[in-house]
């Protein structure tokens, strides 16, 4: 969610680079997220309508994963988040045996009932 260039404001370049004025849902997020893990490639997310044990099913058409990050970018940006974790604020988010990501920071949302913007952590 992004408005459109004509309402930006003048503090709205600078806004938008750190993550404000904009909005994505949780599955665009998760998205994102899976192509740096998957070396910068991305696969359109689908819904597997039944896994049953036992029957033989038909292999459903698999999605067709698209690059849309260099390799090595994908591979800093997971190096980073993995930092998150070993080394900054996301400690507690640690899982032994297993890599992890995270990304911290903060969030302004915006109160419709009182048009206020509301900070959150």
């Amino acid at each position: 969610m992004l408005r459109r260039l004509e309402n930006w404001t003048p503090v709205s370049v600078g806004s938008v680079s750190m993550g404000q004025e904009i909005g994505v849902t949780p599955l665009q997020m998760i998205t994102a997220m899976s192509a740096m893990a998957n070396g910068g490639l991305i696969v359109r997310p689908h819904v597997v309508r039944a896994l049953r044990r036992g029957t033989k099913m038909a292999e459903p058409p698999q999605p067709q994963p698209r690059r849309v990050i260099r390799a090595t970018t994908a591979a800093t940006m997971r190096r980073m988040l993995e930092g998150v974790v070993l080394n900054g604020t996301g400690k507690r988010a640690r899982l032994d045996g297993y890599t992890s990501a995270g990304k911290t920071g903060t969030a302004q949302k915006f109160d419709i009932t009182t048009g206020t913007t509301l900070r959150t952590s």
